[in-house]
């Protein structure tokens, strides 16, 4: 396993929209063997996203699936 004794500076961009990460990463150590780690949380500006996306398709097969039950029962 590949170890690091020099302190070593980096940014972390989202490969999707290249919105920056920085704020969203920290470092910290791995369970067991204590190893140094980088624990990063999602793109917000890309779950956001996600989440309209998928509120927008729900929404639009809730509608499709009432407009067929509505003609269906008058």
């Amino acid at each position: 396993m590949p170890s690091f004794e020099a302190t070593i500076e980096f940014e972390v961009y989202c490969e999707d929209c290249n919105n920056g990460l920085c704020n969203q990463s920290t470092t910290t150590k791995t369970r067991n063997r204590q190893a140094d780690c980088l624990h990063v949380e999602p793109c917000t500006k890309c779950l956001d996203k996600s989440y309209d996306k998928g509120f927008e398709e729900g929404d639009a097969a809730g509608y499709e699936r009432a407009k067929k039950e509505f003609e269906k029962h008058g």
